[in-house]
């Protein structure tokens, strides 16, 4: 779990910054979330076109903040996970673990996991592409 903790907190600190970034690609995308882009912005400044019918800016960005938002649920379900497994003695983890609740909460935290690294590899392709 403590891996899973360390990887999914690097990953949060890198969407925050990217979704916070003063670039002019970062500033593009949170003027079309925003819907308040106007000439003398700096995105539009900068080249970029945004109009109505530019969405993938929009797209680009719904999904950045889906994906921190998952981020974070991940890290409460491992943690959640972590004080589940940590709480019961050994004496009585097997029990916990093959049950279906304990099934259940100990598996969330990896396919959270997996599905913010699906998210991460959505956005940035976009990005580049």
């Amino acid at each position: 779990f403590s891996s899973n903790m360390v990887f999914l907190s690097l990953l949060l600190s890198v969407e925050v910054g990217v979704l916070f970034s003063p670039s002019d690609i970062c500033t593009a995308i949170r003027c079309a979330m925003s819907n308040h882009c106007t000439e003398n912005s700096i995105a539009v400044q900068s080249g970029f076109q945004i109009d109505d019918g530019d969405m993938l800016m929009l797209t680009i960005g719904i999904v950045l903040v889906c994906n921190v938002v998952v981020t974070m649920i991940a890290i409460l379900a491992t943690f959640t996970a972590w004080g589940l497994v940590s709480a019961v003695g050994d004496d009585n983890t097997h029990f916990i673990v093959r049950s279906s609740v304990g099934l259940f909460a100990t598996q969330l935290p990896s396919r959270l996991l997996i599905s913010s690294l699906y998210m991460f590899l959505c956005w940035m392709i976009m990005i580049l592409f």
